[in-house]
């Protein structure tokens, strides 16, 4: 598996070199890294973050629940015991690709 430094890399983004000083640092990574979390703070507000040529991500709500006939019932990961209590409510983020990115990953190779 890939991870964010292979992708900077095969981006060109990283390392790349500081003028001042000719060391290399690794600015792609932090790129990708900052990109990210910027996307994933306007998911969580509820905002739906478009993508030209790639897709949008978005984020669903599954609400809490409570178990009214006091059963011990598997909810996902949790177990809601006999008390009544509730399972809290959850966010996921979805990813749709757009129909560009869809041709491009079923296109098949020139042979």
């Amino acid at each position: 598996m890939a991870g964010i430094v292979d992708v900077a890399k095969t981006a060109g983004l990283n390392p790349v070199k500081c003028p001042h000083c000719g060391y290399n640092i690794r600015t792609g990574s932090v790129v990708f890294e900052r990109l990210f979390r910027a996307i994933l703070e306007r998911v969580r507000s509820g905002e739906i973050v478009k993508i030209g040529g790639f897709g949008f991500f978005r984020r669903s709500i599954k609400l809490a629940r409570v178990n009214p006939l006091g059963r011990v019932k598997l909810v996902g990961r949790d177990v809601i015991d006999a008390s009544g209590e509730t399972a809290g409510p959850r966010i996921k983020i979805i990813f749709k690709q757009s129909r560009v990115a869809k041709a491009f990953l079923n296109k098949k190779e020139d042979r």
